[in-house]
């Protein structure tokens, strides 16, 4: 069984503005989960931004704002999403009389 989960990254607050970052995004135990998508901020002017290809245990995600669309004081700034899976395995059962 798979259950996909997606975490947004957003940086809360910044007071001096962004020109960009570089976030690197691991799994602690790739055995049982790997990253399935990666989604940049619609501000992002950087055509080439993460490790690829996903599904992957380890990705980053680069973006610059070539646009300063982001002024200082901007919040709940929005820097991309992660999209991973975690497997499940069901154990076989057996009982005898």
């Amino acid at each position: 069984m798979v259950s996909s989960q997606n975490i947004q990254i957003v940086l809360d607050e910044v007071p001096d503005g962004l020109s960009g970052f570089n976030i690197t995004v691991s799994l602690l135990d790739p055995e049982i989960a790997e990253i399935t998508v990666v989604s940049f901020p619609g501000w992002n002017s950087m055509l080439m931004n993460s490790t690829f290809p996903v599904p992957s245990s380890s990705v980053w995600i680069k973006s610059l704002d070539g646009g300063n669309q982001i002024v200082p004081g901007a919040k709940n700034v929005f820097l991309g999403n992660i999209t991973y899976s975690v497997y499940f395995s069901t154990l076989p059962v057996s009982t005898s009389q």
